[in-house]
């Protein structure tokens, strides 16, 4: 009945709970794993920064084709400034027009690329691209491919192009065998990247494979805001609740570092460029650890987060994330919200406090009444059979009573910081 009653309950403060061993297993948690990208942050990143390679200009003339007439102030996006482009090579910026014809191209083919994929960067991406090349839509791909935890390969005119992580284009170089070109701006990339990290921006990089030849077209800086509610629910669990957070991401290690220290997980709780597979060797890890001791709760959004959200005692999907990260966990909190995370945890706690004290009743009042009724007692005290089944029935009123209490369930109030 308790468990019954805090399954209405949960749905009632936005979370799903697919099982009772989900609400029971909430009260053991120790330690809480939060992915970054979605789940500490809003899941809504945007283009802060471009930088272009002299190598884009080397690229068929076929690739460097853009139709579309519209501008950014005339785009959805036009409210948004509009994201600044540095150049590599000073050369690249001789001519204003060349330079805007060769943003444009670069654009257009991050948007075929990124048109396939439904990743919240992808997504960004594509709008973005949109909103400069002035394109409604684009092209679809000859080829589309993803590669888990590391980026997206499509091929347009003859060209292969890939955006991802840097491990990304040094693993495409090393199984081509290949040396990256210097005359494609790495080393200034490389430079342009470790600024943006250092401001807790990710680094995108755009590449191609031409010719069988690696080029390097440029790179993207993406920012995505905090949730407003991430640094005071991350205090409130270590805090209040006494509990072990990680952040577990793909992101690179300096990035991640840099929004831990942002929402106050320590960086030795910090595990970055991590691949989906790697998740869920840290989730085990971590299992491993606490034993008999405790449980890992997973707390995630993306397809790359499915993996740890199985592995883990109990896995929590923020309600706005992708359908397989739903699929994998036991429990949905429908209002994306980070503090929903600290309600299903006290629910879970407060379930299981009633399930103990019914049983407490159960027990008591079965260990009194039994004898009574057995006639240990008899002839001193009597107990007929109609009062014996009020009784029972009594109690069984009051197991319902103590668990229906549930109702009066609040969630508990996550104190704002300080200044």
């Amino acid at each position: 009945t308790a468990v019954m009653v805090a399954a209405g309950v949960a749905a009632r403060v936005g979370c799903l709970v697919k099982s009772a061993e989900a609400l029971e297993t909430g009260a053991t948690v120790k330690t809480v794993v939060l992915d970054k990208t979605g789940t500490i942050t809003e899941g809504v990143p945007r283009v802060s920064g471009v930088a272009l390679s002299p190598a884009l200009a080397k690229l068929p003339a076929r690739c460097l084709e853009v139709a579309g007439a519209a501008t950014w102030e005339q785009s959805p996006m036009g409210r948004l400034p509009r994201p600044p482009v540095e150049f590599l090579a000073e050369s690249s910026t001789a001519c204003a027009a060349e330079a805007a014809r060769l943003e444009r191209a670069f654009w257009r083919l991050v948007g075929i690329a990124e048109a396939g994929s439904d990743h919240p960067l992808a997504k960004c991406l594509t709008s973005t691209a949109q909103a400069v090349t002035g394109s409604g839509t684009f092209p679809a791909a000859e080829q589309f491919r993803y590669s888990v935890g590391r980026g997206v390969s499509a091929t347009t005119d003859g060209v292969d192009v890939r955006i991802g992580s840097l491990p990304f284009l040094e693993e495409t170089a090393r199984e081509l065998r290949q040396e990256l070109s210097a005359d494609d701006g790495l080393d200034q990339l490389e430079a342009w990247a470790s600024d943006r990290r250092a401001a807790r921006e990710s680094v995108v990089i755009v590449f191609a494979v031409v010719e069988g030849k690696v080029r390097l077209l440029g790179a993207l800086g993406m920012r995505d805001s905090l949730r407003p509610d991430a640094r005071r629910t991350i205090r409130y669990l270590q805090q209040d609740l006494g509990l072990e957070v990680w952040m577990c991401t793909g992101d690179g290690r300096k990035t991640a570092q840099a929004i831990a220290r942002e929402v106050g997980i320590p960086e030795d709780r910090v595990h970055a460029e991590a691949m989906p597979k790697h998740k869920a060797d840290k989730v085990q890890q971590l299992k491993a650890a606490l034993g008999d001791g405790g449980a890992v709760c997973v707390v995630g959004d993306g397809v790359n987060d499915a993996p740890a959200l199985a592995v883990g005692d109990v896995g929590l999907a923020i309600g706005a994330g992708a359908h397989l990260a739903m699929d994998a966990a036991d429990v949905i909190l429908i209002r994306s919200e980070l503090a929903t995370v600290a309600t299903y945890l006290q629910l879970s706690k407060d379930t299981v406090f009633t399930i103990q004290r019914n049983f407490l009743w159960a027990f008591i009042f079965n260990v009194c009444g039994l004898p009574v009724a057995a006639g240990f007692f008899y002839p001193r005290v009597v107990l007929p059979p109609l009062l014996a089944g009020v009784a029972m029935g009594l109690s069984s009123a009051l197991v319902v009573s103590s668990s229906l209490m549930l109702k009066r369930f609040e969630p508990p109030e996550v104190p704002a910081l300080e200044g």
